[in-house]
């Protein structure tokens, strides 16, 4: 069955949840990402975990780290 652009969207706003891995926090957190906290391990690479839900606010953490030229990773997982 072929996705629809609805069906896409439908997808992106409720079911995927975009995850980002920092060395160092943002400047400022947008409203809607939820910081998970990291368990203090020998050898890991990221010392921060976000957690946004909705892919816009995902972009503007995005843009945010960009800015500051920080070192992030991302990553889309369901919920």
């Amino acid at each position: 069955m072929q996705l629809t652009r609805f069906d896409r969207w439908l997808i992106e706003e409720f079911v995927h949840e975009t995850h980002i891995h920092t060395m160092s926090p943002p400047s400022s957190l947008p409203k809607g990402v939820r910081e998970i906290p990291v368990p203090e391990t020998q050898g890991r690479r990221f010392r921060y975990h976000y957690v946004a839900f909705n892919p816009r606010t995902a972009r503007l953490l995005a843009d945010i780290l960009k800015e500051n030229g920080q070192l992030f990773s991302t990553h889309v997982a369901n919920r």
